[in-house]
């Protein structure tokens, strides 16, 4: 619960930082996206956009800085049709065109001012002032022109065209106050719609999911009509509509925007700015921009979504997870269509990633540590070299068993009875063990496995679970070791007032079946044949023979010139028949004698 609040307020805390911002965009991309797809919502109050494009460009012999006299013809036919406002999205002359003249046009001025004159008469105009950000400033509009375009205009008839972009290069919010370069400044689409008597403080997102594909009508179209008295087409295109007169081009003045707009360009989402403004428009004219959540409800909302940190990780958990994000998408996008509210899912569903993946980090935190508490007593039981083999997959846990060939060395202390009737009951158990703990190591570091502990006795094997290059001499090491570990012991016992421990080792050397045998609900890993009871056996023999270890001819043979056995004859095995038998006391016996040797330290 401690963990879940902390990460409870993180998350709250790096959504009022804007941490989960690129997310919250990419996500309100998507939806709009998905909105369009489904069939943008219909909208009641439209721009008309009128295009000045690469084929009016084409159809002038003049520059795009002297196109005043169409200008001033498409504005005087607009004034037939009686538009609700005209916006226009052009560069205006900052200075008058009076002293330029060609064959065609005696006075630029007079013919945009003419156009202009006509227009204001019957419906409000706005103009777009274009931003110097080298001077700081925006660039004048010829007085005459604002002067005209004041008659029937509320206010101030000039606006600015300009938009923010996010850190991600893309256009979403409204371009305030925070976006525009001076305080004064009025967005052009705000200035068209206060000029119908729509006159908000503005703030929000725009609202990418009203209105159809746009299309555009061509200025050369425009022309076509007034040239020819086509009152009718302009009526019927213009008459009581919003207009926007702007630049439709390929090579300029082109925003990215979340979703594609232009009906001609369905896949391209940079768009003329033309198209932006419109969109703006639609927004403030058809039910207003899109709002977020107060903040404080925004960082409740993406901290809720800590509770992905309860319960550990299963498929069930996931699942419902998964199903909570799906759900929780299809609030936010009926929330963004139905009620141009914007819910932060990009965050949520970050946070839910998060705390799926720091939850899995625990919950395999807490397998490890139990697996290595059950590794550790589990290997107890097992030994570790069967442990390894079955942690690394080479050892299947599964009832059935093998053919290999292996050394089998038994075990024994030598008069275990004499000892065990001076010492208490308790004092004996921890004495075997004291043994168990001096002689097992041995075993182990040679690569052998113990198989199992028989009360004072002990069965090892070379060569199984994992393979030895040389299982025997492997055996003999460990047999060598065991002895020495002994002596330590004996050491020890004596100044206790203990009697000194003898032990007697048996080792055989052939095929064997290994694996687990026993039932599906008890069984072990160990070594079945007529190998393994030939060690067993052959372990008597050293209460006989006054060697430690008592090896069978196949041992010795594998042996052969590496070490120096005493051959004492071939002997009746019980259940084995006749075996040659070879008694070995290794020498550094006698050395560690001599000069006081630690178990370990080589031969």
């Amino acid at each position: 619960m401690w963990l879940l609040a902390v990460f409870f307020a993180a998350a709250a805390a790096l959504q009022l930082a804007g941490a989960f911002a690129p997310f919250e965009r990419s996500a309100r991309d998507a939806a709009f996206r998905i909105l369009r797809a489904t069939g943008p919502h219909p909208i009641a109050n439209d721009l008309v956009l009128v295009a000045v494009d690469e084929a009016f460009l084409e159809s002038t012999p003049e520059p795009l800085t002297l196109i005043h006299p169409y200008l001033g013809r498409v504005m005087s036919g607009l004034a037939e049709a009686r538009p609700s406002v005209v916006g226009l999205d052009l560069v205006l002359p900052s200075k008058s065109y009076r002293d330029m003249q060609s064959s065609r046009v005696k006075d630029y001025d007079l013919a945009l001012l003419t156009g202009l004159h006509a227009l204001a008469r019957v419906s409000p105009i706005v103009l777009s002032e274009t931003w110097d950000g080298l001077q700081g400033r925006f660039r004048p509009i010829f007085p005459s022109f604002v002067t005209v375009a004041r008659r029937n205009t509320k206010g101030d008839p000039t606006a600015s065209p300009v938009v923010c972009e996010d850190p991600d290069g893309i256009v979403r919010g409204y371009p305030g106050s925070k976006c525009q370069p001076t305080t004064a400044a009025v967005p052009q689409a705000a200035r068209m719609a206060a000029q119908l008597g729509n006159v908000q403080d503005w703030s929000g997102e725009i609202n990418f999911a009203l209105g159809a594909p746009m299309t555009v009508v061509s200025i050369v179209d425009v022309l076509q009509w007034v040239d020819s008295g086509a009152t009718e087409k302009l009526r019927a295109a213009f008459g009581g509509k919003a207009v926007l007169i702007g630049g439709a081009f390929s090579f300029e003045d082109r925003h990215e925007l979340p979703v594609p707009l232009s009906a001609t360009e369905p896949l391209e989402r940079k768009v003329p700015g033309i198209f932006l403004q419109a969109q703006i428009w639609r927004s403030l004219m058809n039910g207003g921009l899109v709002s977020s959540l107060p903040a404080p409800l925004q960082a409740a909302f993406v901290a809720s979504a800590a509770l992905a940190l309860r319960g550990k990780t299963r498929p069930r958990k996931l699942l419902l997870w998964a199903g909570a994000i799906v759900l929780m998408g299809g609030i936010a996008l009926f929330c963004l269509g139905a009620m141009t509210l914007i819910l932060p899912w990009g965050g949520w569903v970050a946070t839910v990633l998060a705390m799926l993946l720091v939850r899995g980090l625990i919950d395999l935190q807490e397998m490890l540590r139990s697996r290595r508490e059950v590794a550790d007593a589990f290997s107890g039981y097992v030994g570790p070299q069967v442990l390894r083999a079955i942690e690394r997959g080479q050892l299947k846990p599964d009832l059935g068993g093998e053919s290999r060939k292996v050394c089998v060395l038994y075990a024994d202390i030598r008069g275990f009875s004499r000892v065990s009737a001076v010492l208490a009951p308790d004092r004996l158990v921890r004495l075997v063990n004291r043994y168990f703990a001096a002689v097992s190591p041995a075993i182990q570091e040679a690569g052998g496995m113990i198989d199992k502990y028989l009360g004072d006795g002990l069965m090892a094997i070379f060569g199984a679970p994992q393979e030895l290059d040389d299982p025997v001499r492997r055996a003999l090491e460990a047999a060598q070791e065991m002895l020495l570990g002994v002596q330590v012991l004996n050491r020890d016992l004596a100044a206790e007032g203990i009697p000194s421990l003898q032990v007697g080792i048996g080792v055989h050397y052939g095929d064997v079946v290994v694996g687990h045998l026993g039932t599906a609900e008890r069984h072990e890993y160990t070594a079945v044949g007529t190998t393994v009871n030939a060690a067993s056996r052959i372990e008597v023999f050293t209460k006989q023979f006054p060697y430690p270890v008592i090896v069978s001819a196949a041992v010795a043979t594998a042996m052969a010139g590496r070490a120096t056995f005493v051959d004492i004859g071939a002997h009746e095995v019980r259940g084995m028949g006749t075996l040659q038998l070879h008694g070995w006391k290794p020498a550094a016996l006698d050395l560690m004698q001599d000069v006081g040797r630690e178990p370990g330290a080589g031969v």
